[in-house]
């Protein structure tokens, strides 16, 4: 087994030519250390400095990390790394972040990354399948939102594809247009990006296990234990008190943290001593736990 195997990478990636229609497995290097990384290091060797982000020599570098698909915690996110198109005067280089499926997909179906560079003549998407790769004609998908798009997808492909997508916004170049997987979105404009190289969706399905270098048992305890520690914690950007910083504010929030509050996961357990009302303390949060 290769070293890049052991760690949680497959081993390779994937280079996808629009323009073209090649695709070609690229090898992972064992140096890499994630997804944004990854796609930093792609951009900086193969594009231009002054690439604006509809240019057809942009690209899309989509990534996860080595334990991506292993059941880590929080090792559920995609990078997804480009031009863009909400910067301004120019624009420039970012890592949009995307929940859903679609990392643990790319890692089942074999591989480390997927780049996308070029532009196709009319709208396509890409399906992936384990070594079976194809990039299929979307002109009876393009117009459609990206609900039903995602639908149609899937009943072309497979059911269990992981499918991600854009709407008629990223279709029409809009700067803050997004890209769906599973109802999660990206920031960063990068939707109009897809859009500007006629590509409407990424299905991806697969099979192959995922190897680490580690014990089964330890790794069970290590995954466990984060599990408790984090389940403890919140990531909801909704206040429950009002603030002048925010806009909202809902008591139905799992933003709970104040004093007096506990995290009892923690060993020994920490209070919050301080107000995470205050503006200078708002990262300090915790969950009382009431709504689970």
């Amino acid at each position: 087994m290769s070293e890049a195997k052991k760690y949680g990478w497959t081993g390779q990636g994937l280079r996808i030519n629009l323009t073209t229609g090649e695709i070609t497995k690229v090898p992972t290097q064992k140096d890499w250390i994630g997804g944004t990384a990854l796609g930093y290091k792609i951009f900086w060797d193969e594009v231009p400095p002054k690439t604006q982000a509809f240019d057809e020599a942009n690209k899309i570098v989509i990534a996860p990390g080595p334990l991506t698909g292993t059941g880590a915690v929080c090792s559920g996110r995609t990078s997804v790394t480009t031009m863009y198109p909400t910067t301004y005067p120019i624009h420039e280089i970012g890592s949009a972040h995307l929940g859903g499926d679609l990392g643990a997909k790319m890692k089942y179906a074999g591989y480390d990354f997927i780049i996308i560079e070029g532009k196709a003549k009319e709208p396509v998407y890409v399906y992936v399948n384990n070594d079976d790769v194809q990039i299929r004609k979307a002109n009876h998908i393009w117009g459609e939102g990206t609900r039903r798009a995602a639908a149609l997808i899937n009943q072309e492909t497979s059911p269990s594809a992981s499918v991600t997508v854009i709407g008629p916004a990223g279709e029409n170049l809009l700067p803050m247009s997004v890209i769906i997987n599973a109802k999660s979105h990206t920031g960063g404009g990068i939707g109009g990006v897809w859009g500007s190289k006629n590509l409407k969706g990424l299905a991806i399905d697969g099979d192959q296990p995922i190897h680490i270098a580690a014990d089964k048992e330890e790794w069970e305890k290590l995954v466990n234990r984060n599990k408790e520690l984090l389940g403890a914690l919140t990531q909801t950007v909704v206040s429950r008190y009002p603030h002048p910083l925010f806009e909202y504010h809902s008591l139905n929030s799992r933003w709970s943290g104040m004093p007096g509050k506990q995290w009892g996961a923690a060993n020994p357990p920490i209070n919050v001593p301080l107000d995470t009302r205050r503006l200078s303390k708002m990262a300090f949060r915790t969950n009382a736990g009431e709504f689970f």
